[in-house]
């Protein structure tokens, strides 16, 4: 594997250092943590959104495994989705919703829960902490998901439409399912590109005072430099009848199977972002669009970072160069309306000011640059809870915490902002000269290939992961010790109050 920056092999973490991270690391520095082994390649792990939560507990109460379980009972329900990616064989590509049981904040030890710990994948799925809900044979190898409202998803593959799945109709998969032909039926196909559009996906929904949602929108960015925005309401979705069918036709393309039997819907915007037609590698949503005025951040690998408007022609935004390299990610804070991130093949994390991009022509630089990892970036997140945090996923194994404020403030004399210094999960790279970086996570053993965070308020710490490794790959749910990213104040409280109970 090489690293982009230095152009020096990057050496993954060795079993030897894995296993010491293991026994004398996870113990001191996590609340939770569980890893498991999968059987095939994953690029794609969400949290469910609170419609899905519903769904997947109601399907616990029917299931006497879990209502029978006193230890599984007294845990938070989380809702997961899980994409597998089976390649040449027979078996056929899935998406999964699951039924994850995560404990409450300091109600396990976790060296115990390490010893349950799966390291065979025909064990993944037997335990009972985690549990298929609902499969979906997908047409093709999922490349990226994203929740749009309720209980909609949207999923992209390798070609240029999008599907939209309801998860409540669709029917369950149940197994075996060994022929890729028999595939699922999307209850939309989302159309307009005309090349490929594998990776680049962003969704954006208002809440509604009514239990439906109003201004949903999807953004895509193809191979071919194109972004495409639909905009979809309640009514849009209905129901597909041909959602129970098994499609067995081996003759059609699967691409052209569910195209031909479910909804289709064109673009509110087609916009080509790339005069050199650079690919689109991902793109996010201003979040506050709608349907009159959808905005859309897109990272390119010509490393350009530009913005569109519905509302105007063109692009209204451009940084030439933002990287020296392809830019792989792009995030809008949630909460802080002007500040963006993008993540390169150059192993940096930039941090934007929208409000100063200008339209090309000038020399716009980033509020700050972040130079932890020793690869190329793959994934970027704010968080959704805390206005300041967001996390970094790299090809170098790592997923680094960063925390604004624990560098903004610690110095001011502000006892509410005072933090602890940062800290690792493993022995090495040495300290950062970071104080942004709060927490680095070293459980897998190769590139990081999806995270994220847990969206509910009460657990926004909470954090998924997933690793492409060699031989499938490694799915990790976790969540690190609060002494890390609480005050220090808050902080040296809890141990004096744990010293005087001990």
């Amino acid at each position: 594997m090489s690293d982009m920056v230095t152009g020096t092999r990057v050496a993954m973490p060795s079993q030897q250092l894995y296993d010491h991270w293991r026994v004398n690391h996870v113990p001191i520095l996590y609340d939770h943590i569980s890893s498991r082994k999968l059987g095939w390649p994953s690029q794609c792990v969400l949290f469910g959104n609170a419609a899905l939560d519903a769904l997947v507990a109601s399907s616990e109460r029917a299931d006497r495994n879990f209502a029978n379980d006193p230890l599984l009972s007294m845990q938070e329900t989380r809702a997961m989705l899980l994409a597998e990616r089976t390649g040449q064989s027979r078996e056929a590509n899935t998406l999964m919703l699951m039924s994850a049981k995560i404990p409450g904040q300091h109600t396990t030890r976790v060296a115990d829960s390490v010893r349950r710990w799966s390291e065979n994948a025909k064990d993944a799925y037997v335990q009972g902490d985690l549990r298929v809900v609902k499969r979906i044979i997908h047409p093709d190898e999922v490349n990226r998901a994203q929740l749009l409202a309720n209980e909609l998803v949207v999923t992209h593959a390798d070609h240029a439409d999008v599907y939209v799945w309801d998860l409540k109709r669709q029917p369950h998969r149940k197994e075996p399912f060994k022929d890729k032909n028999n595939a699922s039926v999307p209850d939309a196909t989302l159309v307009g590109h005309e090349h490929d559009a594998p990776f680049a996906l962003a969704t954006h929904s208002q809440p509604s005072a009514s239990a439906e949602y109003s201004d949903a929108l999807v953004a895509s960015g193809d191979n071919n430099g194109q972004l495409c925005v639909w905009s979809i309401s309640a009514g849009q979705i209905p129901s597909n009848p041909h959602s129970a069918d098994i499609v067995t036709d081996a003759q059609v393309q699967n691409s052209e199977r569910t195209s031909a039997r479910s909804s289709k819907l064109m673009p509110l915007l087609r916009e080509q972002v790339s005069p050199s037609h650079a690919a689109i590698n991902d793109v996010a949503l201003y979040p506050e669009s709608t349907q009159q005025a959808a905005i859309v951040l897109s990272a390119c690998s010509d490393r350009a970072l530009t913005i569109c408007d519905s509302r105007q022609p063109g692009v209204a935004q451009r940084v030439h160069d933002a990287h020296r390299c392809d830019i792989n990610s792009c995030d809008w804070n949630p909460h802080q309306l002007h500040m963006l991130l993008s993540g390169g093949d150059d192993g940096q994390v930039k941090l934007w000011d929208s409000r100063v991009l200008g339209d090309g022509d000038g020399d716009t630089r980033p509020m700050q640059v972040f130079e932890e990892h020793r690869s190329r970036i793959l994934e970027l997140k704010w968080n959704s809870v805390h206005a300041n945090v967001f996390a970094s996923g790299s090809e170098d194994a790592c997923i680094a915490v960063w925390d604004l404020n624990s560098a903004r403030n610690r110095g001011d004399g502000s006892q509410e902002q005072h933090r602890a210094p940062p800290i690792t999960s493993q022995t090495q790279p040495p300290m950062t000269k970071h104080p942004e970086l709060i927490f680095r996570h070293r459980g897998h053993q190769h590139s990081i290939a999806s995270f994220d965070w847990c969206p509910a308020k009460s657990d926004a710490w909470l954090m998924a992961s997933v690793s492409e490794d060699f031989d499938g790959s490694t799915l990790q749910i976790w969540r690190m010790l609060d002494l890390i990213y609480q005050t220090r104040e808050k902080s040296i409280g809890e141990l004096r109050t744990l010293r005087l109970t001990a």
